[in-house]
């Protein structure tokens, strides 16, 4: 069991910093200049067990281009493959995210019914159509597919941090009602909180306290 639960908050923590890459609204911010695929590069490099191997094929590449500008596809054809595979990763963290912020039970399983296929579209070698009656295909094994299904069963625990300036929103909540991702970014939500109480409380707080002072004060006396 111990075993499961550290897989699980591995997969968890995938899937986080996944969603966190803000995916392609991140490559319009920066343009398909060099280096827009470090951040990226940085989560392969700490999470190589879950980095797929997308194949090169351009029934695959149409649906990423549909998303790019003439631009972004010119720059994708001079590419180099770890590169390719950063920017697949982009757009599918976009879609991932879509997925993320669903916010009923119906959108969230359209949203990863479209997860999904968008994945198997992407991992599936050229020209592969599902026969009838076949077994599940075998992209359907790895980790990151694996992944994908641990956030299609753990929808009801994503959210998105309350903190506006929170750097990485997405997260798994871990109790009940938990509406920010870490304690430094409930931290300011609480002196807020702190602030409205003691602008509409603390004067009549502060005479009570006063009162309560004196009266101690003459009984002891």
């Amino acid at each position: 069991m111990r075993v499961l639960a550290v897989q699980s908050k591995r997969i968890e923590e995938f899937l986080r910093s996944l969603a966190n890459i803000h995916g392609l609204a991140a490559l319009k911010a920066i343009g398909p200049e060099e280096g827009f695929d470090r951040p990226m590069r940085r989560l392969m490099e700490h999470f190589p067990e879950f980095i797929p191997k997308v194949p090169e094929h351009p029934s695959a590449e149409e649906t990423l281009f549909e998303f790019l500008s003439a631009q972004e596809r010119k720059a994708y054809d001079e590419m180099q493959a770890v590169e390719r595979s950063a920017l697949w990763l982009m757009f599918i963290s976009s879609v991932l995210g879509e997925a993320w912020l669903a916010q009923d039970s119906r959108t969230r399983a359209w949203k990863m019914f479209v997860l999904k296929n968008q994945v198997l579209h992407m991992l599936m070698p050229n020209g592969w159509v599902a026969p009838v009656n076949a077994p599940p295909p075998p992209v359907t094994l790895t980790p990151f597919w694996q992944a994908i299904e641990r956030l299609e069963s753990q929808t009801h625990r994503a959210r998105r941090c309350k903190n506006p300036d929170c750097p990485a929103p997405f997260f798994f909540v871990n109790r009940k009602g938990q509406e920010y991702c870490s304690d430094d970014c409930r931290k300011p939500a609480r002196a807020a909180s702190k602030r409205r109480w003691w602008t509409q409380y603390g004067t009549t707080w502060t005479k009570n306290r006063s009162r309560r002072s004196r009266k101690r004060g003459r009984k002891t006396g």
